[in-house]
Parts: C-alpha cells; sequence; structure tokens
C-alpha cells in the first residue's frame, strides 16, 4: 500500500508522481527479493500508460507482474489500484535500467556539476 503525505502536496495532480515513485520502488524491493541485487536502477522507458480516469485517495495498491529480471536490468507491469480495487493508472512494460557510479559521473562531468558536494549528493564514490 503507498500512501502520499497529507500534507496538501498532492493537490493539483491526479496521481501524485510520489505515488508513482513508491510503485518503482516497490518494483525494486521485488527484484531485491528475486535476485538479491541491490544495484541502482532508473526508469528508462514505459511502453504504454494507461489513465482509467477513476478517482482516487491520496493512497494506492500496486499490484507488480515481473516480465524479465537480469543483474542490470528488469521489465514489469504495474497497476495502482485504488480501495475498491479498481485500476487507476496501468503501465504496461517498464523497464528500469541499472545506473553505475561511472554513468552518474558522466552525466555531473556533462553538466559541470564535478564538486565534492555535489559527488557526495549524488552517492558517487
Amino acid at each position: 500500500y503507498l500512501e502520499v503525505k497529507r500534507d496538501g502536496t498532492h493537490v493539483g495532480f491526479y496521481l501524485g508522481p510520489s505515488l508513482i515513485d513508491g510503485s518503482f520502488q516497490a518494483a525494486l524491493a521485488l527484484a531485491d527479493a528475486y535476485v538479491g541485487n541491490g544495484t541502482r536502477k532508473i526508469p528508462l522507458s514505459i511502453r504504454r500508460l494507461q489513465p482509467f480516469g477513476r478517482q482516487y485517495s491520496i493512497g494506492v495498491w500496486s499490484y507488480l507482474q515481473l516480465i524479465d529480471i537480469t543483474d542490470q536490468s528488469m521489465a514489469f507491469r504495474s497497476w495502482l489500484l485504488n480501495d475498491a480495487g479498481e485500476a487507476v493508472l496501468y503501465f504496461h512494460h517498464v523497464r528500469l535500467q541499472e545506473v553505475r557510479d561511472e554513468h552518474i559521473r558522466k552525466v555531473l562531468q556533462i553538466s559541470g556539476r564535478t564538486c565534492a558536494e555535489q559527488q557526495t549528493l549524488y552517492g558517487v564514490e
């Protein structure tokens, strides 16, 4: 179960970004349990995103179906459901890709953010 803080930051969103991020975090927990893999991964692609136009509260249930998993990536389907069990949002074929320190360093270098503070902020050793 995923729930947004009741602090007003969800106002103006059909579905708060933190709920979507939370569903991806749940997928990573599934991957860790499946392969014992704790690497950082970011959303690389979503083939299709389908909203169903249903009302949602500030909390949703996340249902995941694993499609494929390797040490470097994973693919899954995800449904966010309201308390009545109705789909609010469907993600078809989400692919999360591993991000290693060298990837982050390269992005920081290209963007001119190479100071130690930025490196620490992004967890680059």
